[in-house]
């Protein structure tokens, strides 16, 4: 059993399943600016990017700057199919529930985004004070910054906080920031052995597959 005084979340693939939702996103507003991507191939490009990073690398992959409204665009869409579609991960408030100690979480998303993604799945309040996009920091995944600043608003040091994450850049951030990190891959876009794989190769101190696992590795209390 590992006991850490903080938890910190990845949010898409841990706690929520946004992953198609925000390709579907990316490839409408796209779709808008005369750009065709299809969901599926943005799906594994922006697996564990940010929005700032993706719009970059689609730019230079063009060779031409995108409207400097699509970020707006793909947030707004993204937003209206979190409120209709959104789901947890299978088990994860029961884990949240049943965790001890402080909670927090990351996410690459902005912070509204994140706020309504957790109200729809009545997790907000595990996070209140307690969550962290990527726009904070100026450095995104695979550096440690999102964890480091995290770890330093909550107030614990790093060596007694335990990341929970589902991408190879989440992982290596968190050991990068010199927590303990679990990889998930019980997420629906990572329910396969290779993404298993790439977790351990990442750094991944313990790769496990069901959330409900999460509260004994951890310590558990009574829900």
């Amino acid at each position: 059993m590992v006991l850490r005084e903080l938890v910190i979340f990845g949010l898409d693939g841990v706690l929520v399943e946004m992953a198609a939702l925000r390709a579907e996103a990316w490839a409408a507003a796209l779709a808008g600016a005369g750009q065709t991507w299809s969901a599926d191939r943005l799906l594994a490009r922006l697996d564990g990017v940010d929005d700032r990073t993706a719009l970059a690398s689609l730019q230079a992959e063009l060779g031409r700057p995108l409207p400097p409204t699509l970020l707006n665009d793909v947030r707004t869409r993204l937003r209206s199919a979190n409120a209709a579609e959104l789901m947890p991960v299978q088990d994860a408030l029961g884990a949240l529930r049943r965790l001890r100690g402080r909670v927090a979480v990351v996410t690459l998303t902005s912070a509204p985004v994140a706020r309504e993604a957790l109200e729809k799945v009545a997790m907000w309040r595990h996070f209140t004070s307690a969550t962290f996009p990527t726009e904070l920091v100026e450095r995104v995944p695979p550096a440690p910054d999102i964890y480091q600043y995290a770890a330093a608003q909550m107030g614990v040091p790093a060596a007694r906080c335990l990341v929970i994450e589902s991408t190879v850049h989440g992982v290596r951030a968190g050991k990068a920031a010199g927590m303990t990190v679990f990889g998930f891959v019980g997420g629906a876009s990572k329910l396969d052995h290779a993404q298993a794989a790439k977790l351990d190769a990442a750094g991944a101190d313990l790769v496990f597959d069901r959330m409900r696992e999460l509260a004994p590795l951890v310590g558990a209390r009574a829900a």
